[in-house]
């Protein structure tokens, strides 16, 4: 069998990683009651007027566009949405929500854009308090689609409340980060974090081995280099066992001294037993 097959149980050593790694299965955005309901009912809260700007009925607009046909809207919605959140944040936000559709997603990520243009503290601030938690995960992944860099969205995912909300958002910024050109600044970033960040220390070293892994595939001679510098301990433990997994069917032996090279027993152990039976399961071709 060659040993390029994909092995069954190395990939289930990874079925446990944080969501969202490579993709994020966006769910309907739910309504968080920070906003009164009823005058998105009645189109009060929604005549938004910014300085010398006139009045902008944003509810009326949007019902105007929802009437047309569903390929000539699109572009035209999402556009108001980001008008909308520049002018109100929460309103648009909530407004989104409760006129959840095919294009909820993508105009909870717009809204939120229009007001980290023009209030991008407000904005931060809204998301990084949500309390609930479903909700909190939603804002969060859509807001760190807005920022410019991988960098930034990690620092969001950081400084959200919620532990697993904290995991999905860094998660996303992590497979951003991987399938880059550059992915060593990630590994890098994380890296810094580490000193400076205890309590995050296992959060860290699971985006830290998930980066390795998602880039072992792409190209393992440069996501090996990388470990080079990276200092002993939990981030370095957590590279060095995902590239061991990474490689373990194409090259053994390399697999075997990565995950000899593990510091803590426990996960030394584990990983070798992978690699162990990733080889066993592809034997080398006869001589």
């Amino acid at each position: 069998m060659p040993r390029k097959q994909h092995i069954g149980v190395a990939l289930a050593f990874w079925a446990a990683a944080p969501a969202c790694i490579t993709s994020c299965k966006e769910e309907p955005p739910i309504a968080s009651g920070r906003v009164d309901p009823s005058p998105l009912q009645t189109g009060a809260s929604t005549l938004v007027g910014k300085g010398s700007q006139p009045a902008r009925d944003f509810a009326g607009e949007f019902e105007s566009l929802r009437a047309l046909p569903i390929d000539g809207r699109g572009a035209k919605l999402l556009a108001l949405y980001r008008d909308w959140g520049s002018r109100s944040g929460e309103v648009a936000i909530e407004h989104a929500i409760a006129h959840g559709s095919a294009l909820a997603s993508a105009s909870l990520r717009e809204a939120l854009h229009g007001w980290h243009l023009a209030a991008p503290e407000a904005a931060r601030g809204y998301v990084s308090t949500e309390p609930n938690r479903r909700r909190a995960r939603q804002l969060g992944i859509a807001y760190a689609l807005v920022l410019p860099t991988e960098e930034r969205r990690a620092e969001l995912a950081l400084a959200l409340g919620d532990p697993e909300v904290r995991a999905a958002v860094l998660s996303q910024a992590v497979a951003r980060w991987a399938a880059s050109p550059r992915p060593g600044d990630g590994l890098r970033w994380l890296a810094r974090q580490d000193g400076m960040r205890d309590g995050d220390r296992g959060l860290l070293a699971d985006a830290t081995g998930d980066l390795v892994r998602i880039w072992a595939r792409r190209d393992p001679g440069a996501a090996s280099g990388s470990l080079i510098d990276l200092p002993p301990g939990e981030l370095r433990d957590a590279a060095a066992g995902a590239l061991a997994i990474a490689v373990a069917a194409d090259e053994p032996g390399a697999a075997r001294s990565w995950a000899e090279s593990i510091a803590s027993a426990e996960r030394r152990a584990s990983v070798l037993a992978i690699v162990d039976k990733v080889d066993a399961a592809n034997p080398s071709p006869a001589p």
